[in-house]
């Protein structure tokens, strides 16, 4: 059956889960409080959505294989998973945001395809500095990541797919896996030196080259 939430709808820690589709419409309001909502169609934010800190979930069920969501949404804890195959269809020009957690999964051979709802105009994936990532077996086109990037590491690493019109998505800058992206500590200033001394006295010690008489056979 579908949800659709044209009153006042406080979940708390409650959980409603099940649904085909998830609408709130231009009066709604739906409060998630630390609650679940689960879904296995669309989810189409037309009022006011408040996310608490519950889980949004968009996942297997009822024979649907597309997902979409429209709206600008703010979530605290978004997932999508897949182990059939389904395609997370964003809307264009639109931002979803996750503050808490990011949880993207498909499976081998049925990857789960993140989408923008016109082809060629990106949708916008906002994942906060701060909340975690969990990514793996996604096929991705159309889609900007406007906060960290989202995948941070090879599209080996993660078993995963990239097409065109898609930013800040897989860039091997902080190691890979599936799993939250623990950064690197900086140095201080003390520390740079050291790095920097260190650096200087390896060059100078380094033993030149002696004259070779053999320089056309080291060059082949």
């Amino acid at each position: 059956a579908d949800l659709q939430v044209d009153g006042q709808l406080l979940l708390g820690p409650g959980q409603t889960t099940g649904w085909n589709n998830v609408a709130i419409g231009a009066a709604g309001q739906l409060n998630g409080g630390s609650g679940l909502i689960s879904l296995s169609g669309n989810f189409a934010n037309g009022g006011s959505f408040t996310a608490g800190t519950g889980e949004v979930r968009s996942v297997d069920g009822c024979g649907a294989t597309r997902s979409a969501f429209t709206g600008n949404t703010q979530f605290y804890r978004l997932l999508a998973s897949t182990t059939t195959g389904r395609t997370l269809v964003l809307q264009s020009g639109f931002t979803q945001t996750v503050t808490g957690a990011l949880t993207l999964s498909g499976a081998p051979g049925n990857l789960l395809q993140v989408r923008s709802s016109t082809q060629g105009t990106a949708a916008n994936l906002n994942l906060v500095p701060g909340a975690t990532q969990q990514i793996g077996y996604v096929d991705v086109a159309d889609n900007h990541a406007t906060g960290q990037v989202i995948g941070q590491g090879t599209l080996a690493s993660f078993n995963s797919v990239m097409g065109p019109n898609t930013s800040r998505w897989f860039v091997p800058n902080a190691g890979g896996g599936v799993g939250t992206v623990t950064p690197v500590p900086t140095l201080g200033g003390w520390g740079m030196l050291g790095v920097l001394a260190a650096l200087v006295l390896g060059a100078w010690r380094r033993p030149r080259p002696r004259p070779s008489l053999c320089q056309d056979n080291q060059a082949q």
